[in-house]
């Protein structure tokens, strides 16, 4: 994308006020930003909920996934504070600098959820040798999920590994195959490799409502 184009983009997100889910790529806190200014590469957006988990994640240089999410595609974009945020000045509002290459993608295949309490979504995690351990989901798609598998000291998964995931939320229980495709310490990144066919995302019923529930959870809690 040309520099031109990539200006236009964010100028046009700052027009319609657009609101951006802010995905830290190292906190599982995200924060729900209305886009304010723009020039040449960066944007200054407003944090509408301006938590204190979710102002830590937005230290000096922090990189962030930006999201925006329409009815046809997912607007993604790589951004690095320049300007922290400051919660004694009201609107709270944060400068970050935008790389270039913005992407654009099937919102459904690209966008994942961040999962609220609310949103009542338990995840058990059974290994091979069947051995189980609980997860705390940090946030979930039709192709995956990634959380904090609890006493993950005493787990024996790496990556690779293929493993069961349980799901249950309200009504909805679902046993799905997976992979483990990411391992940060305790916090682990798992590929619902039942939500592949051939290459394609064809997730089941199951996990195409849970998203959804935690979709309307996450949306209610940010009051947006």
């Amino acid at each position: 994308m040309s520099t031109d184009s990539h200006v236009a983009v964010l100028k046009d997100l700052c027009r319609e006020r657009c609101v951006l889910t802010a995905i830290p790529l190292s906190s599982p806190h995200p924060a729900a930003v209305r886009a304010v200014e723009a020039s040449l590469d960066t944007l200054l957006v407003e944090v509408l909920d301006p938590r204190p988990s979710s102002l830590r994640a937005m230290g000096a240089l922090s990189c962030h996934t930006l999201v925006y999410i329409t009815s046809k595609s997912a607007l993604i974009l790589l951004g690095r504070v320049i300007g922290e945020p400051n919660a004694k000045r009201l609107p709270v509002r944060t400068t970050y600098t935008i790389d270039s290459a913005v992407m654009r993608a099937q919102a459904r295949q690209a966008y994942r959820v961040p999962v609220e309490v609310s949103a009542g979504l338990e995840a058990v995690i059974r290994t091979e040798d069947d051995s189980r351990y609980g997860m705390i989901v940090h946030n979930i798609s039709l192709g995956g999920l990634a959380g904090e598998v609890i006493s993950a000291q005493h787990a024996e998964l790496s990556i690779k590994d293929r493993i069961q995931v349980a799901l249950r939320c309200g009504g909805l229980h679902i046993l799905v195959d997976g992979e483990i495709r990411r391992k940060e310490g305790d916090i682990f990144g798992v590929l619902f490799r039942d939500s592949w066919r051939r290459g394609e995302l064809e997730p089941p019923s199951e996990i195409r409502e849970i998203v959804r529930i935690a979709e309307t959870a996450w949306i209610r809690a940010k009051g947006v």
